[in-house]
């Protein structure tokens, strides 16, 4: 799973969000929802993950209540990133946004916590 959020998830800076604003307000239910359908997806092809070696940690998946628990325990590992935070850094929008050369609208809710303008 790759954030598509055009705005960097990482740890608390003066400068954006914060992998902590996905546990505040509204983004607690995005971030609950997702995280229990990850674990939902998860459950049908487990067996594939049996014996798995570490750093996997396909026996935390039943408990992710977050989607940064469930990254955490599969998804970084996967693709070779060292941490949550640096995943979430890596694959933000926001690298590419600046890159477009065709203009580009985009459209949000005001007040909506998950991607703060």
């Amino acid at each position: 799973m790759l954030p598509l959020s055009p705005y960097p998830l990482r740890p608390t800076t003066p400068a954006g969000p914060s992998l902590q604003g996905l546990a505040r307000g509204f983004n607690r239910i995005y971030d609950t929802n997702l995280a229990l359908s990850l674990r939902a997806i998860f459950a049908k092809h487990a067996l594939l993950w049996a014996g798995m070696p570490p750093p996997f940690r396909p026996d935390a998946v039943p408990t992710c209540t977050t989607i940064a628990q469930f990254d955490d325990a599969i998804t970084i590992h996967s693709f070779g990133w060292p941490s949550v935070e640096a995943y979430y850094a890596g694959s933000s929008s926001s690298l590419s946004v600046p890159h477009l050369k065709i203009p580009t609208l985009c459209i949000q809710v005001r007040g909506a916590g998950r991607c703060p303008l």
